[in-house]
């Protein structure tokens, strides 16, 4: 369209020059049908100017329209959010030592609370683990794995804030083996979930009912 609006002018003025030329060599028949051709210009060409005028306004709104609507911004729908779950589906998650002294399953524990700092769930971790790691912190054999996973437990506190629970369930005088903590204090809620390699644990948890599974499952 730029590229006809350019050759309009140099085509019109060809043509008057192309008239001009033919009206003075032609022949007197020519001469009277340029005539003829002139009068009609002069009666018509007005209007014709107008009409081009009117197409070529046309065509320019159009494609400023066009134009503008496609620079437009489409606001997006707003997501629908899912409903809260009630409180009877937050899940607890209930590590034994070995599991935060493992290094790769400490690593899925952290990047699940990166990745998912507002899931429904949470972490309980009880006294007598903390104090079991503290010990073998000074066991030369285990010092770095039970140091990792005190830090680990620093980390994850940083991540889930009150979602990370430190508790001291230990009845004292009864309770001197972590084990035996964790199995009575998930079994006391339908809704824990031990977490452990440990064989005997895991076959002990689910003779009580308890969901448990390993660092392989998280």
């Amino acid at each position: 369209m730029k590229l006809l609006r350019k050759l309009t002018l140099p085509a019109f003025l060809c043509a008057g020059a192309y008239v001009l030329y033919q009206y003075l060599t032609a022949s007197a028949e020519v001469k009277r049908a340029i005539a003829v051709y002139l009068n009609f210009m002069h009666r018509y060409g007005a209007w014709l100017g107008a009409g081009i005028l009117a197409l070529l306004v046309l065509v320019f709104l159009k494609r400023r329209k066009k134009g503008k609507r496609g620079k437009k911004i489409h606001t997006p729908r707003p997501v629908k959010q899912a409903p809260t779950p009630p409180p009877s589906s937050h899940s607890i998650l209930l590590p034994d030592t070995n599991i935060l002294m493992n290094e790769a399953a400490l690593a899925t524990l952290i990047r699940m609370a990166r990745s998912a700092p507002k899931q429904n769930w949470s972490i309980l971790i009880e006294s007598i683990v903390v104090g079991e790691l503290k010990g073998l912190s000074k066991n030369p054999e285990k010092s770095e794995a039970a140091r990792r996973g005190m830090r680990g437990i620093e980390k994850l506190q940083q991540l889930l804030n009150n979602r990370l629970i430190i508790q001291d369930s230990a009845i004292r005088g009864e309770d001197t083996i972590a084990d035996t903590v964790l199995l009575r204090v998930a079994a006391a809620h339908r809704n824990m979930i031990l977490i452990t390699d440990d064989t005997e644990l895991r076959i002990l948890a689910r003779g009580k009912k308890v969901k448990v599974v390993g660092s392989a499952n998280l």
